[in-house]
């Protein structure tokens, strides 16, 4: 199939695969069950494909993958996203060395407390969204970790059991998964499921499950998402006899978030609520923590209502939650904020660009967002789409400055006729 130019809108992508596949726009409309006008306006760039289960539905129908859709993952556009994604060889190779069992070198690893350390840094700079950084690290903490489950007996080899799964996850699964490249965050998921079969404690064998979702859910396809689902919720059920453990209960509060996650791209809004409500009230009972470097609590509550509304395309109801929660999100420490505000900030100008003439109100959002996060910002395939659109209808107005400076970073805009 050929490349599509990088920037290319997701509506053009999917004209090109339609057209490859040799089906009409009512044969792709009556495949993905949408309307022949709605796919029409998207083919030509008059209608935003920024969601997630419009995207995947209509790449099940052309049988390609989301990704085709939207070019993920992007190239770089500045030496810092350079660094992140040039760490992906490095890992891919970690990963495969530890597969394997007969590493490449000998790896000395350094003491447990050390060690101990390294994952909470690493866990840091994920949730600070430095991606460069985290990326050069993990190769050789992954390469460490395991020599010392290889060399240690005991209660010790038991803590690099359990260190190692929290470098896995979130550091490593979602860094992945946000450079676009969910393979390899499935290749970690392999490697964290081996690792909890030798310790008998559900809370990690739910947390291997929460693991499995997230890359399931970043795949896109609907029957992953599907899987995502049932991975979560059957977690869930195995995890909620053993809440009198604080880190359960924050564990089964990020379960039922990321079910109503998965459910809002499955459209299903009556059982998303559910399951934030459920959310709701378990973080009213253990607050803000930062249980398995989740950082579970009534903030990451509040980001989820946000997200699951825009998916909804509520943009409204979107915008009206994230005003009434902004307080209470700069209230937390700013080491795990980052990669927070990024994502509110991403979502309320998602949530204000889906109600139509506030797009000077978008994009100081999402420049806010990009200010915070950029090596997770640009690369967002939904908040690009959004850019991209928005990019058309300002190309040739004078307030599109800004604009057009935040699509040429993404990558979005790079010809002279995108910018003028």
């Amino acid at each position: 199939m050929p490349n599509e130019d990088a920037h290319a809108l997701i509506g053009q992508r999917v004209r090109e695969c339609r057209r490859y596949r040799g089906l009409t726009l009512q044969q792709l409309a009556d495949r993905a069950g949408l309307s022949k006008g709605f796919l029409s306006l998207v083919e030509n760039g008059k209608r935003r494909l920024d969601n997630i289960g419009h995207i995947t539905a209509i790449a099940d129908a052309l049988e390609v993958s989301p990704t085709e859709l939207t070019g993920q993952p992007y190239p770089p556009m500045d030496p810092t996203q350079s660094q992140a994604h040039a760490s992906l060889t490095a890992i891919r190779l970690a990963l495969m060395d530890v597969s394997c069992g007969d590493p490449f070198e000998q790896t000395t690893p350094r003491p447990l407390p050390l060690l101990r350390d390294a994952v909470t840094e690493a866990n840091q700079l994920y949730h600070a969204c430095d991606y460069a950084t985290l990326g050069s690290r993990l190769p050789r903490l992954i390469r460490e970790l395991h020599a010392a489950i290889d060399q240690s007996i005991g209660a010790e080899r038991a803590e690099a059991i359990r260190l190692a799964i929290h470098a896995y996850h979130p550091a490593c699964t979602l860094l992945l998964k946000y450079l676009g490249v969910p393979d390899l965050a499935w290749i970690a998921v392999t490697h964290v499921e081996r690792l909890v079969r030798q310790l008998d404690d559900p809370l990690y064998h739910a947390l291997h499950a929460h693991a499995r979702a997230h890359v399931l859910l970043s795949a896109g396809a609907h029957e992953a998402r599907q899987k995502a689902l049932v991975f979560a919720r059957q977690a869930a059920d195995e995890l909620a006899p053993h809440t009198a453990n604080p880190d359960a209960l924050a564990l089964l509060g990020e379960l039922n978030l990321l079910a109503a996650t998965t459910l809002s791209t499955l459209r299903n809004p009556q059982d998303a609520a559910d399951h934030l409500a459920i959310a709701t009230d378990i973080a009213t009972h253990t607050g803000e923590t930062t249980s398995l470097y989740l950082n579970f609590g009534p903030t990451n509550v509040g980001i989820h209502r946000v997200s699951t509304a825009v998916e909804l395309r509520d943009g409204g109801k979107a915008v009206e939650i994230a005003q009434r929660e902004r307080a209470d999100l700069f209230a937390i420490p700013s080491i795990n904020s980052v990669g927070r505000q990024a994502t509110y900030f991403a979502d309320l100008g998602r949530g204000l660009a889906q109600m139509g003439r506030r797009d000077q109100e978008a994009l100081r959002a999402l420049r806010t967002a990009e200010r915070l996060a950029p090596q997770r910002i640009r690369t967002n395939p939904m908040v690009r789409e959004v850019v991209a659109h928005m990019l058309r209808r300002a190309r040739r107005e004078a307030g599109g400055r800004e604009l057009r400076g935040m699509a040429y970073r993404m990558g979005i805009a790079g010809r002279r006729s995108d910018l003028f």
